[in-house]
Order: structure tokens, then sequence, then C-alpha cells
């Protein structure tokens, strides 16, 4: 087993079974069956919707569609984004 990384705290939460089983699922199938982990990575996943959210607030930027966002975090990731090209109208 792996030392955890850090000082951790102890956490107890109440979810429903589909809930866990699809915590565990995860778990399993991405971090060797650390529900932990997985509990970080919603944490990570949070934080940056937070950012993506002030970020849009501070410089009044409309709310983007779904797709937007998807480009915006490749593009936060270092992804190359494909440019729009102009209409020849």
């Amino acid at each position: 087993m792996k030392k955890r990384a850090g000082r951790t705290r102890t956490l107890s939460v109440s979810v429903d079974e589909e809930t866990l089983a699809t915590l565990k699922r995860r778990a399993k199938k991405l971090h060797d069956g650390n529900v932990s982990a997985v509990i970080v990575e919603l944490a990570a996943d949070a934080r940056a919707s937070e950012a993506r959210q002030a970020f849009f607030k501070k410089y009044k930027v409309p709310r983007p569609t779904e797709a937007e966002l998807q480009e915006f975090d490749r593009e936060l990731q270092g992804a190359k984004v494909a440019k729009k090209r102009k209409s020849a109208t």
C-alpha cells in the first residue's frame, strides 16, 4: 500500500448505494481501489470549476456552453486549440 502524501484528515460521508458503487468502481479503475483518491480528484475538479467561474465573473464573460468549457479546460492544460476560421462572406 502506498504511503499517504502529506498530512491527511479522516472524513465520514453518507451516500446512496449507487453513488458508493460509482465511487468504488472509479477507485478500482483509476486508483487501485483508493476511494480517498477519487474524493481528492473530485475536489480538484470542484476547485477548477470554481476558478473558471471566478475568471468568467471577473472578466464579465457570458456563461459558456459545455463545449466551450471543455475547450477552455483543454487549453488550460496546454492542448492546442483549433483556431476559428473567418467566413468568406
